[in-house]
């Protein structure tokens, strides 16, 4: 997923990446596994983080 800003510094729409080649469609796929993979950890992280600090364990 790609962001973008107008001149204004605004946020503004980009279309979406469409993959032609079979490398591409690879890669693709490749990365949304990678994302998925890195969202989980940080899930992860901050789910016990908080678990944590409920039960006032601080490093």
């Amino acid at each position: 997923m790609f962001a973008a800003v107008d001149a204004d510094g605004k946020p503004r729409p980009v279309p979406p990446v469409i993959p032609e080649t079979e490398r591409d469609k690879r890669r693709h796929q490749e990365a949304q596994i990678r994302r998925t993979h890195r969202l989980a950890r940080r899930r992860a992280i901050k789910e016990l983080r908080e678990k944590r600090v409920a039960d006032g364990i601080e490093d």
